[in-house]
């Protein structure tokens, strides 16, 4: 088993999907439309969001699963790096749309 691998594409898998998690509820409290329809596909607009998330996080990683590549441990820490970033600016973001839109 290629446990860097598994960690790199996870983590890369995974940054994308809090990245689209972000814009997703950003664009659903701004377009009520667009909230009602995530909720028309699973019953919930939070159950669809976690639904994008893991699908895109799945299309990544097995995505980069059949590469032949084994990356190096450098590269294993920047995709780390990018997930923790990812996270960090995607809470501030919501942070911050939230504060503003609960002040207008």
């Amino acid at each position: 088993m290629n446990r860097p691998k598994l960690a790199f594409s996870l983590s890369l898998g995974s940054a994308l999907a809090v990245v689209a998690v972000t814009a997703i509820t950003v664009a659903a409290d701004l377009r009520p439309p667009f909230k009602t329809f995530l909720a028309s596909l699973t019953g919930h607009h939070w159950i669809s969001k976690g639904l994008v998330a893991l699908v895109l996080c799945a299309l990544v990683f097995l995505a980069l699963l059949p590469i032949p590549f084994r990356p190096s441990p450098a590269a294993v820490r920047r995709s780390l790096w990018i997930l923790v970033w990812a996270s960090l600016l995607g809470t501030a973001v919501l942070t911050a749309f939230f504060v503003w839109e609960a002040m207008r």
